[in-house]
């Protein structure tokens, strides 16, 4: 689409401040699609982007 994940921020870091909360950052994993999961090489990958995109939350959230 020609957009980089930051130029969202904007509106969802006005949000933030609207509600009392504090944007702490951002975890984006791209690329992982439910209609894979009959293929299963797909599947497998996408089971590895979603671990590796769980741990990104984790260490975003233990850093709280």
């Amino acid at each position: 689409m020609g957009y980089e994940i930051e130029e969202f921020l904007p509106p969802i870091k006005g949000m933030c401040s609207l509600c009392g909360m504090e944007f702490l950052g951002f975890v984006y994993t791209g690329g992982v699609f439910y209609q894979s999961r009959n293929d299963a090489e797909k599947l497998e990958a996408m089971r590895v982007k979603s671990t590796e995109h769980a741990d990104r939350v984790v260490k975003l959230v233990s850093q709280v």
